[in-house]
């Protein structure tokens, strides 16, 4: 829709918009919740879920959380340290919640 199709769109307090705009309007709101969700589906991949504020952190329950059923996940990493005769013989940082 344009103005050269003789549609004009209005805003504003006191305008009254044609049905054709409210249409328009309605599908314009529509694809940027689309977009939207499409980049949610890219950002979390193969994951189950990802932490707004790290994008790469799987969410995940802390212990505090688990006992007081609070039920607040938070964005967090899965560290896993083998230990042999008191020195660090492997170290790992997963996005997978399971050990």
């Amino acid at each position: 829709m344009s103005e050269k199709d003789g549609i004009t769109h209005v805003y504003g307090k006191g305008k009254r918009k044609t049905p054709i705009q409210r249409i328009y309007d309605t599908l314009d709101k529509y694809y940027i919740t689309l977009e939207s969700y499409l980049e949610r589906i890219r950002i979390c991949g193969d994951h189950n879920s990802y932490g707004k504020t790290d994008n790469d952190a799987t969410t995940m329950h802390f212990k505090e959380d688990y006992y007081m059923k609070t039920g607040v996940f938070h964005p967090a990493y899965n560290i896993q340290i083998g230990v042999s005769d008191e020195y660090i013989m492997h170290a790992t940082v997963h996005q997978d919640r399971s050990d």
